[in-house]
C-alpha cells in the first residue's frame, strides 16, 4: 500500500506562565479542555497524543493533500479562538 501521513506538533505558548500562576489544578483542567477540543478538531482515524507538558503531536494518515491539512488546522484555529473558562 501507498500511504501518506502528515504529522503536525502543537505546542502551548505561555503554559507554564499560566500553571504557575493559577496552579497546577487549573493547568491539568485548561490542559483536559484543551484535549478535547483538540479530539474535536480532528478526524476519527487521526492520531492525537499529548507528548507531555504543553505539547501535543497530531498524526494524520491518508492525507493526500494539502487542503486536508489546512482544513484540520483551520478546525483546531477556530477551536482554539474561542476562550477557555476555568
Amino acid at each position: 500500500t501507498n500511504s501518506q501521513m502528515s504529522v503536525l506538533l502543537i505546542d502551548l505558548t505561555h503554559f507554564k506562565q499560566f500553571n504557575e500562576t493559577l496552579g497546577h489544578l487549573a493547568g491539568d483542567k485548561l490542559l483536559q479542555l484543551i484535549g478535547e477540543r483538540l479530539t474535536n478538531s480532528v478526524r476519527k482515524r487521526d492520531f492525537l497524543a499529548r507528548l507531555g507538558g504543553d505539547e501535543f503531536a497530531l498524526v494524520m494518515l491518508n492525507t493526500i493533500t494539502t487542503q486536508i491539512i489546512e482544513k484540520v488546522v483551520k478546525k483546531i484555529m477556530t477551536a482554539f479562538s474561542r476562550p477557555f473558562h476555568i
